[in-house]
């Protein structure tokens, strides 16, 4: 039997509370055009684990008078209360058999094949349950999921909007369509119907606030596809929730849900008002939020221009990857500066390469620009970026004793060989030498680095000792 909680990344005896958040979060992972074997899998765990029913009650079916069939159902109900969904497979497929105009074989067949994983036959089941009758809201939910879990999209989709029409409006059944959200060619989709709901809801009962905190990050994490005014709309209805429940949100999901409001603020297109509510409220909640929340809040502007950066498409990956590298997201000082020099290495190497699109971070992204303004200041001067690459490779040489996952001998492994100055090691790795490998050499003398240079024309023009 497979181990439900490690699916969901769980303790074992995770609560309710911690089930659905997993859930929630690992369907954005896992949607069902990218995964959708891993979704499959997500929604089988979840099933399993979940308990009681998510709001909706099911279809009603009419009695069976013969005396077989309700021995069946009453052995079915039995199995369903049990979870036993082998035998639940086994029941309805005999019933199907045997009574073929009764639904409810039908019903819970579909249902097994789905949960058991046999999503091909689950949806020709749930085809065939659905011409008994296709006004059946319920009939049409199923065949929704199991399109889904198929991985027929498209299909679902269309499902989907005929179940919508038929009044079916459950948070599950939104969440899973909303996941699709993660997938470019149907996030207009998952974005429209999940505006659509939250605004037909108008309350939240306790044990429904996962969902809504769910459901409301997730609008507020796509509203940079949105026009201005739907992205206004989009964080007035996610203050009015937070307005309302947020207090009554648990534990770290208050953190998670401010982290969102501003991370979402970041790279939204909302007006500048609405961005200055947001902040506002995060802020006047922000007591007991970690410092690296605080730190993003107070240096919003900065943290704008980096997420509207990442998203912009015209600067190479090694340019973000040098942005993005903050010395908060290491645990060691040492890892920090050997990620740092080794991402600074790679751009000064090809330096022609990247010099324009420093000067693109320049002229749309000033606050980005000035927060590491020494360091691209050095790309229009070609001495400087010499030197300073001299003083660079000496340091990252010496850490690298000591760390490694840099790309920088990946993708210049000549530079693991390279002859450097004997002086600047001398300076580098012991500072308090300096004096003495600055005597060793006179002026005059031929450079240490093997140049054949006179010292003064060499490497002590290049600045190693001021």
């Amino acid at each position: 039997m497979p181990d439900y909680y490690k699916i969901l990344e769980l303790e074992d005896g995770a609560s309710q509370q911690d089930i659905k958040r997993a859930y929630f979060r690992l369907i954005r992972q896992h949607t069902p055009d990218s995964d959708p074997e891993g979704f499959m899998t997500i929604r089988e765990a979840y099933e399993q684990l979940k308990a009681g029913n998510t709001g909706n009650q099911g279809p009603s079916f009419p009695v069976n008078p013969d005396p077989i069939a309700a021995a069946v159902r009453e052995h079915t109900e039995n199995a369903l209360s049990g979870k036993n969904m082998e035998k639940v497979l086994e029941l309805a497929e005999f019933g199907a058999k045997q009574f073929p105009s009764d639904p409810y074989f039908l019903y819970y067949l579909q249902i097994a094949q789905r949960r058991l994983g046999f999503t091909g036959k689950a949806v020709k089941t749930g085809e065939k349950l659905l011409r008994t009758d296709v006004l059946n809201p319920w009939y049409n939910r199923e065949l929704t999921v199991s399109y889904l879990e198929r991985g027929y999209i498209k299909k679902a989709i269309s499902q989907f909007k005929r179940t919508w029409a038929l009044n079916v409006r459950d948070t599950e059944l939104v969440s899973m369509m909303v996941s699709l959200a993660e997938d470019k060619d149907y996030v207009n989709f998952a974005v429209n119907v999940l505006m659509e709901y939250l605004k037909e809801k108008k309350e939240w009962k306790r044990d429904e606030l996962d969902d809504a905190s769910f459901l409301y990050a997730t609008l507020m994490d796509h509203t940079d596809i949105m026009y201005p005014r739907s992205a206004d709309q989009a964080f007035e209805m996610s203050l009015s929730f937070a307005e309302k429940y947020y207090p009554q949100l648990e534990g770290s999901l208050k953190d998670l849900f401010l982290m969102s409001m501003v991370s979402s603020a970041a790279q939204s297109s909302a007006s500048q008002e609405i961005i200055d509510k947001v902040l506002d409220y995060v802020k006047n909640n922000s007591s007991g939020l970690p410092a690296e929340m605080v730190r993003t809040i107070q240096n919003f502007p900065e943290t704008k221009d980096i997420s509207r950066l990442m998203e912009d498409g015209n600067v190479a990956e090694e340019v973000t990857d040098f942005i993005l590298t903050e010395e908060s997201d290491f645990d060691d000082h040492t890892i920090y500066e050997y990620a740092r020099l080794g991402c600074m290495l790679i751009l000064m190497k090809q330096a022609d390469r990247y010099r324009d699109e420093i000067h693109y971070i320049k002229r749309h992204y000033p606050d980005v620009y000035q927060k590491e303004k020494d360091f691209y200041d050095l790309f229009d001067d070609q001495n400087k970026l010499g030197q300073k690459m001299d003083e660079y490779r000496v340091k990252f040489r010496r850490l690298s004793a000591e760390c490694q996952g840099s790309q920088f001998y990946v993708l210049f492994p000549d530079e693991k060989n390279r002859s450097l100055p004997l002086a600047a090691f001398r300076q580098f790795a012991d500072p308090g030498k300096r004096k003495y490998g600055r005597a060793l050499v006179g002026r005059n003398d031929p450079c240490p680095c093997g140049s054949g240079k006179k010292f003064k024309k060499c490497c002590m023009g290049k600045g190693i000792f001021d």
